[in-house]
């Protein structure tokens, strides 16, 4: 509900940012070179839509180039 985000929740941007951090930590090896680990998603259309565009209104350029860079989705 909007009461629970508003109480246990946290701003967007930085939402965003630990969840980019924690895919690129799955995704990218130590020297930011893609690991060959698959991305595992359920509704990956939706979810990673929703997050390429929240990424995108929050910062300035889009996540999925990084996603496209990183690996495969499946």
């Amino acid at each position: 509900t909007t009461e629970k985000a508003r109480a246990d929740g946290m701003p967007a941007r930085e939402g965003i940012l630990r969840i980019a951090a924690a895919l690129a930590d799955r995704l990218l090896t130590d020297s930011d070179k893609p690991a060959g680990v698959p991305l595992v998603v359920y509704n990956a259309p939706f979810d990673l839509t929703l997050l390429d565009r929240e990424w995108r209104r929050h910062m300035t350029t889009g996540f999925e180039e990084t996603l496209d860079e990183a690996g495969r989705v499946i």
